[in-house]
């Protein structure tokens, strides 16, 4: 019903060319924009390649995908992320070409030249001669939940350019020579992790998705598994790709990177991301949350039991010998106040952890800062929300909006690779 009454409202909206769509906590305004158009012969100055079956043309943009006639458009990467979703309520209901009706949703596919603001563009392939939006202004949502999803996922069925895999769909040949080539153009280790995790964008959420493997008395989840992932899972399969060569080295600093001294069992596992995770992680990682944060910097007290935690798990009692006992622990955290005011110490690819102030945990999620090439800070993670379910980016400016209206989650706990990594 609330789709249905969306879309009413996006139809009215452009019955009258102006807007009376009233969005939800799912639609995001982005602005009003001067809408235009480009066709093909402006995409790129000369085709990508032609599509072996359909001998089509095909022109792609910054993601791979495919420039569709009407569902593509081109918007400006500093106001718009590219990648998003978008309605706009002046197309809906505008007939189309081949006797269609438009919804008014199109996917923010390519970016403008430069530093160009305040204009759109949408493509239309070959036809010149269409509803003329030239000048027209119109307002622009970023769509999240369902609808968002699905028409991401329709795209990647019918309209990627299936010659560029993701990380969730390659055999352990492609993702070792993904980690050979990753080296070779990105050097820099901050610029490889942003890289590698933008490879990983879509692999599917499933939470707790690794164990110690098939014969594990435990927990016999696969040791490793590209194929889906959690926030975490996303961070350290990030990480072990970023630091390795070839697959059976990515493996091995995968494991340790997910166990103590690399011992694999549950009783090792890092379980706790800043009170195990990241201390038996020095040797490749380190907190620079001071650093990030400075004086606006805050700390939080809390008692760790891992041993309780165990237990819950099904793990007896008297085997729980080598796990210490309850702990009382200090970490230092960025309060979600102040996290606007500490962009300017960002430099892209460090592992974040979103603070919670609920007891027993310190980390609540996890994810990746991404700086993108047109500097717009990007926090790229498994999200676990059911309309979502996949590795997504969001705005680092919105992650804070909604630490903002958040009860538990209070903060950031910044880390970045050492540099002899």
């Amino acid at each position: 019903m609330k789709v249905i009454l969306i879309i009413l409202l996006g139809w009215i909206a452009s019955d009258k060319h102006q807007s009376l769509f009233q969005p939800d906590t799912d639609y995001l305004p982005c602005g009003t924009f001067a809408l235009e158009y480009y066709v093909s012969a402006e995409a790129h100055g000369k085709p990508d390649k032609t599509d072996d079956k359909s001998g089509v043309i095909v022109y792609t943009g910054i993601r791979g995908w495919r420039l569709i006639p009407f569902r593509t458009v081109m918007v400006p990467a500093r106001q718009i992320l590219p990648g998003s979703v978008l309605f706009i309520p002046q197309l809906n209901g505008i007939k189309l070409p081949n006797g269609t009706i438009h919804d008014g949703y199109v996917l923010a596919h390519d970016v403008m030249p430069g530093e160009e603001t305040g204009r759109i563009k949408l493509y239309t392939g070959s036809t010149r001669q269409w509803w003329n939006p030239e000048g027209t202004v119109c307002d622009v949502y970023r769509v999240e939940g369902v609808m968002a999803s699905t028409i991401r996922q329709q795209y990647k069925l019918q309209y990627r350019d299936k010659t560029k895999k993701q990380t969730y769909e390659m055999t352990w040949k492609e993702l070792q020579s993904l980690m050979q080539m990753s080296r070779k153009i990105y050097p820099d280790i901050n610029n490889r992790i942003q890289y590698i995790a933008g490879r990983g964008l879509g692999t599917p959420y499933v939470i707790f998705n690794l164990g110690e493997g098939g014969s594990a008395q435990f927990d016999p989840d696969p040791l490793i598994n590209f194929s889906q992932t959690d926030c975490m899972t996303f961070c350290e399969h990030t990480l072990a790709m970023a630091i390795s060569e070839t697959y059976q080295e990515m493996f091995q600093n995968l494991q340790k990177i997910r166990y103590k001294h690399g011992q694999i069992d549950i009783r090792t596992r890092n379980h706790y991301t800043l009170a195990d995770w990241l201390p038996n992680n020095s040797w490749l990682l380190k907190d620079v949350t001071s650093e990030i944060g400075g004086s606006v910097c805050k700390q939080m007290t809390k008692t760790i039991d891992r041993r309780k935690n165990l237990l819950a798990l099904g793990i007896p009692e008297k085997e729980l010998n080598i796990v210490p006992p309850a702990q009382e622990l200090v970490i230092t955290y960025v309060p979600k106040e102040s996290l606007a005011r500490i962009t300017a110490n960002l430099k892209g690819g460090e592992i974040v952890s979103i603070v919670s102030n609920l007891p027993g945990i310190f980390s609540a999620h996890m994810g990746i800062i991404v700086l993108d090439e047109w500097n717009n800070i990007i926090f790229r993670h498994g999200s676990s929300l059911e309309s979502v379910d996949e590795v997504v980016d969001v705005p680092y400016s919105e992650v804070i909006s909604r630490l903002m209206k958040s009860r538990t989650r209070v903060g950031m706990v910044f880390m970045r690779i050492n540099k002899r990594n």
